[in-house]
């Protein structure tokens, strides 16, 4: 009885270290996002180019469909008083 005691205790903080990385790394994810987001919507806005032509500016990394997404997420990060 003591053992499987320990062992869900082992279990339950490995557990809990899974969890903590895999938010750490969302929290990453989204920041970059926003930052990608941010660079998009100023080839967009502040110098006038086409959604097309802002994804032939990063070199095929985005398709246009994800940087308007990425571009919505840094509007609505913006809107939210984040940065």
């Amino acid at each position: 009885m003591r053992q499987r005691l320990e062992r869900d205790r082992r279990c339950a903080a490995l557990g809990v270290q899974v969890l903590s990385a895999l938010r750490e790394r969302d929290d990453v994810v989204a920041r970059f996002e926003r930052q990608a987001g941010n660079a998009l919507r100023a080839l967009v806005v502040d110098e006038g180019v086409g959604a097309a032509e802002a994804a032939q500016w990063c070199a095929g990394s985005v398709t246009t469909r994800e940087a308007a997404r990425l571009r919505r997420l840094a509007q609505a990060a913006t809107d939210a008083g984040e940065q």
